[in-house]
């Protein structure tokens, strides 16, 4: 029975984001779910609670960024006509990312194949996507499996515009602009799943040195190429070259396999936009950098962010970033600003959790890379690595960890597992000589 429950469990987390639509009052129906089975371990939580540090810490973290922004929402409801309701909403999210993070935590530690188990969801996820891709015979026939996922939004909502204008794509084979997005609305969604799961199929190739997951990794980078995001693409060949780099336990056939994929990578970048030019004048998104208005636009959405953040340190509403926005938009002659986010998910830490987030997340960080040095120095560069590819991505787009990006919790629970497995490994080795 435990084992059927820890299965469900591993497909809530595999396929967060993809139900989001499915809802129980305020609640998407995995979200509900987590809680409830959430709720079953909570006995087990305590206890993880008080025996691993970690763990500890990284919930009195959440704990802490979740009381700040209470204040902040408190101060603004009372004085700044903020909605009372999202300061239950918004409480719930914070609890939810601890829910989230320990079901992964209690999953893994059980056993490796529930992370296995995910990673193959996730390859499924892919594949999905792949499938849906102009080119692909069955096309249409993915993306109505897609549309059924968002049946019940508003024509008008601007969801359901982004899923029209995939639809157009397909319709028309468009597909040097057509970005991958999953079963994901979003782009940029899928970007962030790509990441996590880019980290865990290298992650269980270093763990269990199997060559599938070198080529599930091959896969997951085809459909990062493919989502035309450029943050990402960068982030995971700034990745592999590190691990060509740091990480030398390699054979030299490996060696090889890294290699080819750097330079498969670098050359679809370099040269994509001449290989498109061929047969088309206008060029992908992954290489001309001035197509997309916010391309142009990004550094001056940052400042807006930041000059949000400091004219209201304590907290600020959406009304109040939008007159900034506007005055931003007024000053440099960007009409588009007025209606765009800070594209910079660190500088949204300030608009979230107010100034004072911008230092418990500078102490998290620290707290993370403390214990990520306890592991031994392949899996450590590993995730080094990881954080810069993971930063690299985060600055272009507005999600970042405890604002909306769920699947990264994931990948940080992978470092107290890590270190366990590895504490395990040299007790009974000490164990063995012994005998």
């Amino acid at each position: 029975m435990k084992s059927v429950v820890f299965i469900i469990i591993a497909f809530l987390l595999a396929t967060n984001n993809v139900f989001i639509d499915f809802r129980v009052g305020s609640l998407s129906i995995d979200r509900l779910l987590e809680f409830l089975f959430f709720g079953l371990f909570l006995n087990t939580f305590i206890k993880e609670f008080f025996a691993n540090a970690f763990f500890k810490k990284f919930t009195l973290f959440v704990v802490s960024l979740a009381i700040v922004q209470l204040i902040s929402n408190a101060l603004l409801a009372s004085f700044h006509g903020l909605e009372s309701m999202i300061l239950l909403e918004d409480l719930f999210k914070s609890l939810s990312f601890i829910a989230y993070s320990f079901l992964f935590y209690l999953i893994v530690k059980e056993d490796l194949w529930y992370l296995k188990f995910i990673v193959f969801i996730h390859l499924l996820i892919c594949l999905f996507a792949l499938l849906q891709h102009p080119l692909s015979p069955l096309s249409s026939e993915i993306h109505d499996i897609k549309l059924q996922l968002y049946s019940n939004i508003d024509q008008e909502d601007a969801r359901s515009i982004k899923l029209k204008n995939q639809e157009t794509h397909i319709d028309f084979g468009v597909s040097n602009k057509f970005r991958l997005s999953g079963p994901f609305v979003s782009t940029t969604t899928f970007s962030y799943f790509l990441m996590v799961t880019f980290l865990f199929n290298l992650y269980l190739y270093f763990r269990t040195h199997k060559r599938i997951y070198v080529f599930t990794t091959a896969f997951v980078i085809l459909c990062s190429i493919l989502t035309q995001t450029r943050s990402l693409v960068i982030a995971i060949a700034i990745i592999l070259i590190g691990i060509f780099i740091l990480i030398n336990n390699y054979s030299r056939f490996n060696n090889l396999k890294v290699i080819s994929t750097v330079i498969l990578l670098v050359t679809s970048l370099v040269f994509m936009n001449k290989f498109d030019s061929f047969f088309d004048e206008n060029t992908t998104r992954l290489t001309n950098l001035t197509e997309n208005p916010t391309s142009t636009g990004r550094p001056l959405l940052w400042l807006a962010g930041l000059k949000a953040v400091a004219k209201h340190p304590l907290g600020i509403t959406d009304a109040q970033y939008n007159t900034v926005k506007q005055d931003m938009s007024k000053q440099y002659g960007k009409n588009g600003l007025g209606y765009l986010n800070s594209h910079n998910g660190l500088i949204n830490i300030g608009i979230n959790y107010s100034a004072i987030g911008y230092f418990i997340i500078f102490m998290f960080s620290l707290f993370i890379l403390k214990y990520t040095r306890l592991l031994s120095k392949n899996f450590k560069s590993l995730f080094y690595l990881f954080f810069i590819g993971y930063l690299i991505n985060i600055f272009f787009h507005n999600n970042f960890i405890f604002i909306s990006d769920y699947d990264i919790l994931m990948a940080l629970m992978l470092i107290p597992l890590q270190y366990i497995y590895e504490q395990e490994q040299l007790n009974e080795t000490k164990t063995n000589e012994l005998i």
